[in-house]
């Protein structure tokens, strides 16, 4: 049998900061067995919080029945140099089983907090599902679209959509077990240009995140032409919430380097 520990403030913390979540069965601890029953094995420890990546989409499913309200900040606007800083919100659910069926998340985004509230944002829709259980490891794949039915401002966005695979293992150390996931996928428009301009292609991505501690993780994730790095700290003696902060294009390398923060609450 293999089992899957995550507990609720390590999923919270996931969930609510926009970042990679882990549960499946729909509850947070989580029992599946493979067609060859093996020993118990504890994929994700107690003491180490859920490994989220900051930066890009994770196939990795939130239980069904659950979901999150999100805000964000993000300085300058669009990496622009010079450009002000700006707020958005989020909001997501989801339903389905990604052991037996499909696990499916809906989205709704409002692009800015600080100029006609509301009058700009488009939905965002994404499904995931379990597709091999190992001794010590499962594998999911997903699918997402983004940008859709937009209004306002983002009324002619261009929509994008996205292929991928997450693995999530652990790993033991002298110091304990150590959770880790890696996802990596191929999306439209998300790999900027090199120049400086921000034209947008088509490309790969990949990522990785650790859990460090009961309350942090730390990730890494990129494209073709930039990095990014980020951390998810759960609150403490706030059961739900969470702080994301992390900075997009870190080495500067597309001339978007941007700060970003978000804070969650999970549901």
């Amino acid at each position: 049998m293999l089992k899957l520990v995550l507990t609720r403030a390590a999923l919270s913390a996931s969930l609510a900061a926009g970042v990679s979540t882990f549960a499946v069965a729909g509850g947070m601890d989580v029992t599946v067995v493979p067609a060859a029953p093996t020993a118990p094995v504890a994929l994700i420890a107690p003491s180490r919080t859920f490994p989220g990546i900051f930066g890009i989409a994770s196939a990795i499913a939130a239980p069904s029945g659950s979901g999150s309200v999100s805000l964000n900040y993000s300085t300058p606007r669009g990496g622009v140099a010079g450009a002000d800083g700006d707020g958005d919100m989020s909001a997501n659910y989801t339903l389905g089983n990604p052991v037996s069926g499909l696990s499916v998340t809906g989205g709704v985004n409002l692009n800015s907090l600080t100029k006609s509230f509301g009058d700009s944002g488009n939905i965002n829709l994404s499904a995931a599902r379990l597709v091999t259980i190992g001794q010590k490891s499962v594998t999911f794949i997903g699918a997402s679209a983004g940008k859709l039915a937009g209004w306002g401002d983002a009324a002619n966005d261009a929509e994008t959509y996205a292929g991928y695979a997450s693995y999530l293992t652990a790993f033991n150390t002298a110091r304990g077990e150590f959770p880790v996931q890696v996802t990596a996928g191929y999306g439209t428009d998300n790999t900027l240009s090199k120049d400086g301009l921000g034209v947008l292609r088509d490309g790969i991505f990949v990522g990785a995140g650790i859990g460090v501690s009961e309350a942090l993780s730390l990730s890494v994730s990129g494209t073709q032409t930039q990095v990014n790095l980020g951390a998810t700290l759960i609150a403490p003696g706030i059961n739900g919430v969470s702080i994301t902060a992390g900075v997009y294009d870190a080495a500067d390398s597309v001339s978007r380097q941007q700060t970003s923060v978000t804070v969650g609450y999970s549901f």
